[in-house]
């Protein structure tokens, strides 16, 4: 099956039916060449991609294992309800969080927290959710980086190069 930007101009029905139709393929083992612009659909169909600029290749390889190459340093954090302000407090005071972020942004519904190591995320749970700051937390999830994300990190060094 080849598909060349196969959700442009479809209405959320379509796309879906659409999904369901390569999600069918996909599970028969079918080979399905997909090319798209539009990036979140390619991660959502593809186990392999290649990303071409201005007809050069500047990354190939299997999505999962390319994904896997970037620090995992970004977290997403939804305070329960009516604890945003709290948790924005702590975030901003606690010396002892302060030394694991790089820097927080508020989002509608959470934060976006850059940690100065990886491997902070242990720690700044820890801290979160015990003693004085006990944080009550919806959710803390690892924001892995999107392939427009690396797309646009590769195209800039491409760039840079030229």
């Amino acid at each position: 099956m080849i598909l060349a930007e196969p959700f442009s101009g479809l209405d959320p029905v379509n796309a879906k039916a659409l999904r369901d139709v390569i999600e069918e393929n996909a599970r028969m083992s079918k080979v399905i060449l997909f090319s798209s612009h539009q990036l979140s659909n390619v991660e959502e169909f593809c186990e392999d991609v290649c990303l071409i600029d201005n007809g050069r290749v500047v990354l190939y390889g299997n999505l999962r294992e390319i994904k896997d190459q970037y620090p995992q340093e970004k977290l997403y954090i939804v305070p329960a309800k009516n604890g945003e302000y709290g948790l924005e407090k702590t975030l901003a005071q606690n010396d002892e969080i302060k030394k694991l972020i790089r820097n927080y942004q508020r989002d509608k519904n959470g934060f976006v927290i850059t940690l100065r190591e990886p491997s902070a995320k242990d720690s700044l749970l820890r801290l979160l959710t015990a003693g004085e700051t006990n944080a009550p937390l919806r959710a803390f999830s690892i924001m892995e980086p999107s392939l427009l994300d690396i797309f646009m990190e590769k195209v800039g060094a491409v760039s840079e190069k030229n």
